[in-house]
């Protein structure tokens, strides 16, 4: 999907995707756009240079994700149903191998963990900004050292985003419904 605050598109696509249908009520332009392209078969990649470098930091992170899940679901429901599943199933199998599975199944879950640390290793240096991958790639320790943490953190944060209806964000409340905004406040 493509991020909003670096995205590049000509006239000639953004009439394509007839982007005042795609945008009409929505609360996230990137998703939304980001859909209709999908929808219209288009190529969509990152461009590192578009990228605007950001500190990562822990802190705020489950309202972030929360929110970004907020967005998936608003957006797109099946897309969102997809990733809960994935994750829901991999949470799950780590409260079975910690708690039933024993030594073996436990090393074929820290054995996936690290293959899908290391791919995203790969991703990472082709995509971020050189000066933030080392940060970027400190934060795969987790998914080598604590995986089921990971995946139980971020269920969490799916099954509290479907619970939810307002999203802050911006200095503006929004509250949705049916994937459409249907009422805007400015926080005080």
């Amino acid at each position: 999907m493509p991020w909003g605050g670096a995205m590049a598109l000509t006239r000639e696509v953004a009439e394509r995707l007839d982007l005042d249908a795609a945008l009409a009520g929505r609360l996230s332009d990137d998703m939304a756009m980001g859909l209709a392209g999908w929808r219209a078969k288009l190529r969509l990649r990152p461009v590192r240079d578009l990228l605007v470098a950001s500190p990562l930091a822990g802190r705020g992170a489950m309202a972030f994700g929360v929110r970004q899940y907020r967005h998936i679901l608003t957006n797109s429901a099946g897309m969102w149903k997809v990733a809960c599943v994935v994750v829901g199933v991999q949470a799950l199998g780590w409260v079975w191998a910690l708690g039933w599975g024993g030594w073996v199944a436990v090393a074929v879950g820290y054995g996936a963990a690290v293959g899908r640390a290391l791919v995203r290793w790969r991703i990472i240096a082709g995509v971020v900004e050189p000066g933030q991958a080392r940060a970027a790639r400190r934060s795969l320790w987790w998914d080598v050292l604590a995986p089921f943490a990971v995946c139980w953190a971020h269920w969490g944060m799916q099954l509290v985003a479907a619970g939810s209806r307002r999203i802050r964000w911006g200095g503006f409340d929004y509250w949705v419904r049916g994937g459409k905004v249907v009422r805007m406040m400015k926080v005080e």
